[in-house]
């Protein structure tokens, strides 16, 4: 077997965690996620848990593990974060916050004999703003160190590694000692200190007047205040008003500006609140090669190199003038995708009420913090990116200057099954990042969509053509008009339905009360003759006493001859309650 043939099938993959704290629960979901995927996949807690297999990673870990078991496996990888050589040893992420850093590289790194010494295989990083405290560093770490993971086995093919270069130096163990405050310094100047404290194992403390005093930190407030709505041109968009409808063009014009106006028009009478371009010329975006990296090897445009497909697929700035002219004579907005910064200069002159940054420029800070400095909207869309990706692109937005921020789901499949779709992640971009929360869908139909809105999305964009059997790059996964418009009205009709928390008699529901069950005389009563089952019932229609009251009743003397078939009142009892 070739020596690389083993990385294409299912892989026996070892997660290794000696000291199952806080990282344990992320461990635990890697190996699920790896058996998902279809390699085979163990938590092993102990190092002599690690049985022979292909691949074993070390995440946490702090004992040296021997040479012999880790023969057991063809490669062994450890997860670290740190600028390697610099910051080898213990807790590396908790000494660099205490070093006020807030940018910390995560490396995948090659086991050696030397503690943190082996080859770099892949180097990432995590961004915080400095106001997180222990359990947010952990969860970015632990969310990065899962990622770091899948991204290598990922790969078409095995990574190979890159020694480490320069002075090295290390991080010794933490003590509960050096949890230790000084009480004459301020807390601003030892607040990074409290960031990385353990409230319960290594609290922070101080010791003064022959005493030593605990301090606990947590956090008292969520943050940055919830955006509640925002505008797009004249538009309100917000959890209070009924869904943002964008019509996504893309190059579904199939290089005809008549057609391009057409798709407009059609767009206008299904409703839509926008019609979407994507602004960039082949040449902005990549270089006129047929070189295997430049290949599409999967997917609907496989085969398809990627020059070939932006030529076709883009649309020509010369058209932008009329088409931004032809949507405003609608009374839609129209506005684009920029894939790089030369067309947001260009955009800028059109007046564009908002931008939208696509899934595939989510990693592009220029083109973000561009887009940010215009003041305007700025609409991101999250396909393929993790949370710590996210969690980039949508700081850089806000220090760039960006007040109105919209976050879209979206599965960057083409077209994504609804299985893939996930939309319970909508109300965690809302809570999470503090945004307006919107779905990009790639699915095929209207469903997905539709379902998007009662879990908050506010947002709403689809791929639209005018009739699929035309063709073009995006035709097969687009909506035709008339499903458009059927996605305009079941998204509205959706977020009507919402309405809010009420328990209310409503409106539809006036009049229907007399068919509720009433306590009614079923059989002839002489006057003082008592109540019993047999001649009082709970029965529909709604014109006697409750039926809560039938045991009150029940034994009661009628004050006057009762007819079978009348409703029972009060005052047809002697002993009221």
């Amino acid at each position: 077997m070739n020596d690389h043939d083993w990385w294409h099938k299912p892989r026996r993959v070892s997660i290794v965690v000696d000291n199952p704290s806080w990282v344990l629960p992320y461990c635990q979901e890697l190996v699920e996620t790896l058996n998902t995927r279809g390699d085979t996949a163990q938590l092993c807690l102990d190092h002599d848990q690690i049985q022979l297999g292909d691949i074993a990673i070390f995440i946490g870990c702090v004992k040296i593990t021997p040479t012999d078991i880790l023969a057991r496996n063809q490669h062994n990888l450890v997860v670290h974060a740190s600028n390697l050589p610099k910051g080898r040893g213990f807790s590396p992420m908790t000494w660099q916050i205490i070093e006020a850093k807030n940018v910390i590289p995560l490396c995948l790194i090659e086991a050696h004999d030397e503690v943190d010494s082996g080859p770099i295989i892949i180097c990432e990083e995590l961004s915080f703003q400095g106001h997180e405290l222990l359990e947010e560093l952990q969860s970015s770490l632990g969310e990065a160190q899962i990622n770091i993971v899948l991204r290598y086995l990922g790969q078409d093919r095995q990574p190979k590694g890159r020694a480490q270069i320069g002075e090295s130096t290390y991080y010794p163990r933490r003590y509960p000692r050096d949890s230790k405050l000084d009480p004459h310094v301020s807390i601003a100047n030892q607040f990074n200190l409290l960031r990385v404290v353990d409230n319960e194992k290594y609290p922070a403390y101080f010791e003064l007047k022959n005493y030593q005093y605990k301090l606990e930190i947590s956090k008292i407030t969520e943050g940055p205040t919830s955006l509640s709505s925002l505008k797009i041109g004249e538009r309100t968009i917000g959890p209070n008003q009924p869904p943002y409808i964008v019509a996504e063009m893309s190059g579904n014009h199939n290089g005809d500006l008549n057609k391009a106006f057409k798709l407009m028009d059609a767009a206008a009478e299904a409703g839509v609140d926008a019609v979407k371009l994507q602004t960039y010329r082949a040449d902005t975006i990549t270089i006129n090669h047929d070189g295997a990296d430049f290949k599409i090897k999967q997917g609907l445009w496989k085969n398809r190199t990627l020059y070939d497909l932006y030529e076709e697929a883009h649309t020509p700035w010369e058209w932008h003038e009329s088409l931004f002219k032809h949507g405003r004579d609608l009374g839609i907005e129209i506005f684009s995708s920029p894939f790089d910064t030369t067309a947001v200069d260009f955009l800028e002159g059109f007046d564009t009420p908002a931008y939208k940054i696509a899934s595939f420029e989510l990693t592009d800070p220029e083109l973000i913090r561009r887009c940010a400095e215009t003041g305007k909207p700025l609409i991101i869309s999250t396909g393929m990116a993790n949370r710590q990706e996210i969690r980039n692109a949508v700081d850089i937005a806000r220090d760039s200057g960006c007040e109105q921020l919209i976050l879209l789901h979206c599965v960057s499949g083409y077209p994504t099954e609804p299985a893939d779709a996930n939309l319970n992640t909508l109300p965690d971009l809302f809570t999470r990042f503090n945004v307006i929360p919107g779905l990009s869908d790639h699915t095929l139909g209207t469903a997905v969509s539709i379902a998007a809105i009662a879990l908050g999305a506010n947002f709403i964009e689809k791929h639209f053509t005018l009739c699929r059997a035309d063709g073009g790059p995006d035709a097969e996964f687009s909506l035709e008009p008339k499903e458009l418009k059927e996605l305009v009205n079941g998204c509205r009709m959706a977020w009507e339905a919402l309405g809010r928390v009420h328990y209310d008699l409503k409106s539809s529901e006036e009049g229907n009360q007399v068919f509720r069950r009433s306590l009614y005389v079923v059989a002839n009563v002489d006057e003082g003759e008592p109540l019993t089952i047999k001649n009082i019932r709970s029965i529909r229609p709604g014109f006697g006493i409750a039926p809560k009251y039938l045991e009150t009743v029940l034994g009661c003397a009628a004050t006057r001859a009762l007819t079978r078939g009348e409703p029972l009142r009060w005052d047809m009892i002697e002993s009221n309650p």
